[in-house]
């Protein structure tokens, strides 16, 4: 996938969204399963908010790689890795 750090970078940035993803995805199967008090539906809505979020990344982000591939300009800032835990906590839960 193209050159060097680039192509580092946003596989980097594309393997956190699938771990944030994967975890997300397993908070949401436990919490589904409980009881449907409003605590469990606020931690169900955010996590669909996070859901939501790093599909809308992994879209932007190869938007922008694929323009940067084709010569059409730097290295857009959004393909920058961001340091964070995908196994961190809904704050809710």
């Amino acid at each position: 996938m193209g050159n060097g750090v680039t192509s580092e970078a946003y596989n980097r940035a594309l393997q956190d969204s699938f771990k944030t993803i994967k975890h997300a995805h397993k908070q949401l199967r436990v919490v589904t399963k409980a009881k449907a008090t409003q605590t469990a539906l606020m931690s169900r809505m955010e996590l669909y908010g996070v859901l939501l979020g790093e599909v809308a990344g992994i879209r932007s982000n190869l938007v922008a790689y694929l323009e940067y591939t084709r010569g059409e300009g730097e290295i857009p800032m959004q393909m920058e890795c961001v340091d964070r835990d995908p196994r961190q906590e809904v704050s809710s839960l």
